[in-house]
């Protein structure tokens, strides 16, 4: 949509684009080449990218074909399928980060073969060209709108070796859990990392020995809470070889809701120890709770009442039928 709108400002010079899109998984490509997203994408779009590049139908909206014909989906694998070649641009983003060392080693090469001498290659914020540095120049990509390509860079991402070593991550890690590089290849109990948690290393060994994802809320030792999420790191071949944590800061999010718990905490306490009668209703009219007064002084019990209407409660209840609902 950026080329497109870009090019308008030079219609008679304006290069032609080909994008190559390619995965492992021949579902997640035939999901792509569909190009239909959900309703909830209008609150994403603008109105003027939604109308130009989307068409809308019963199941969401698709991209238009004028869009999808500069697409190429194609199934490859990097390790072992022969590399495109002459290519201006090779986004990569967050997968050097699962494979192991001596695999990257032999994808760097393969990208660098596959650009144009002038070309670029993006990677994730967390990952690198390692030793590659005779083969690519660091680059300040300020011409575009690529504030995506920094939004891992505001996440703390560690990868952790099968027995615990510290392996890689990324600088928002570096706060949190106390990181330098020479931490590489550390144990992790060697680290005295910030938050306030003294269940970690256990939590690791229990994703590497059940194979499968953890996850906790839990609070840095300023008392920020954050959402830990660990997942197994696997090799091509399925077979667990670390763990990689990530934490997303939900501070804001917890502290709300906790908020919200209490104030709904401390108005339940003064409808059970008021010694007037009180219900309250939800939206539809209907029974959400009521004090002791209540139930008592109308001989009812909550396993009778909860989820009446409030016209049921009134035939049951108060003995007539005559009540008026106002707006």
């Amino acid at each position: 949509m950026t080329f497109a709108e870009f090019s308008e400002n030079i219609p008679h010079h304006a290069p032609k684009l080909q994008v190559f899109a390619t995965d492992l998984s021949d579902a997640a490509l035939d999901k792509a080449r569909h190009g239909l997203y959900p309703k909830t994408l209008a609150h994403d779009v603008s109105p003027e990218r939604l109308r130009r590049f989307f068409v809308e139908e019963e199941g969401g909206y698709r991209v238009s074909k004028s869009l999808r014909e500069q697409i190429v989906f194609a199934r490859q694998n990097l390790l072992n399928d022969p590399p495109f070649s002459r290519m201006d641009l090779i986004s990569c983003r967050n997968l050097l980060i699962y494979l192991q060392p001596n695999l990257q080693k032999t994808i760097i090469p393969a990208f660098h073969y596959a650009l144009k001498p002038d070309g670029f290659l993006i990677l994730g914020g967390s990952e690198s060209i390692g030793p590659f540095t005779d083969l690519f120049d660091p680059k300040d990509l300020n011409n575009a709108d690529l504030n995506n390509l920094h939004a891992s860079i505001n996440t703390a991402i560690v990868l952790f070796a099968r027995n615990l070593t510290i392996r890689r991550f990324t600088p928002k890690a570096e706060t949190m859990f106390n990181l330098m590089a020479a931490d590489v290849g550390r144990l992790l109990g060697s680290v005295r990392h910030n938050l306030d948690f003294t269940g970690l290393e256990d939590l690791l060994r229990e994703v590497i020995d059940t194979v499968s994802v953890r996850e906790r809320n839990v609070q840095d030792k300023q008392g920020r809470w954050y959402a830990l999420r660990l997942a197994p790191y696997l090799t091509l071949d399925n077979n667990i070889d670390g763990v990689l944590l990530m934490a997303v800061d939900i501070d804001a999010l917890k502290r709300s809701d906790l908020e919200s718990k209490a104030a709904r905490d401390y108005a339940e306490a003064i409808i059970r120890t008021a010694r007037n009668p009180l219900l309250v209703l939800r939206a539809d009219l209907r029974l959400n709770t009521a004090n002791e007064a209540f139930y008592k002084a109308f001989n009812t019990k909550p396993e009778q009442s909860q989820g009446l209407s409030i016209f049921e409660i009134s035939q049951r209840c108060l003995g007539h039928s005559e009540i008026a609902r106002t707006a």
